[in-house]
């Protein structure tokens, strides 16, 4: 090991919280596989990017490490439930807007009106924003920022149109049953 590498190794035997910050290229994974083998009791999850990462990873770390894919955790852990939703055909935009229950275009001060489809894509970009973040609930600041809709009056008016809606779409995505397009 290196001098950085021996002084990780001699940090992680003292059993104490470890955190380590390393750029690409640094030798995270040999560091790893040292920390694995100093401690071949001590169970440990190599979290890697892509199912290659995690196949290569799990021939090169003793059994005592668990080498998975964040996707593939959250499949075990809760997915299992969605699996018949996974990957399912694209929704067309009216059927998007049908499900969310946009009847009209939504009119924006001093930009005019948002067609439903517009309102819908809105929706969904804002549950993207949401499960990127690590809030409880759709928030008014995972409505995203678009060109042209940044005046404040039109960032208040569409937060408090699509926070309701992005509530609702966030429920139907959160049940087996549900019918907006769920993904990853």
């Amino acid at each position: 090991p290196t001098g950085e590498q021996q002084a990780i190794i001699d940090a992680y035997q003292t059993n104490a919280n470890l955190v380590i910050e390393a750029g690409a290229g640094t030798g995270k994974t040999s560091t790893l596989r040292m920390l694995a083998a100093c401690t071949p009791r001590r169970r440990g999850l190599y979290v890697a990017y892509n199912k290659a990462i995690a196949s290569d990873a799990k021939r090169s770390f003793p059994g005592s490490v668990t080498c998975a894919t964040a996707h593939s955790l959250a499949f075990r852990a809760v997915g299992r439930r969605f699996a018949h939703r996974l990957n399912g055909p694209r929704l067309p935009a009216r059927q998007t807007v049908k499900e969310l229950g946009i009847t009209r275009p939504l009119a924006i001060p001093h930009v005019g009106l948002l067609a439903p489809q517009q309102v819908a894509r809105l929706v969904m970009e804002t549950i993207t924003r949401f499960c990127h973040s690590d809030a409880a609930q759709v928030e008014p600041w995972h409505v995203p920022k678009s060109p042209g809709l940044d005046d404040p009056a039109a960032v208040a008016v569409l937060r408090q149109a699509l926070v309701p809606l992005a509530r609702w779409a966030w429920a139907d995505l959160s049940n087996p049953d549900g019918r907006l397009r769920f993904t990853h």
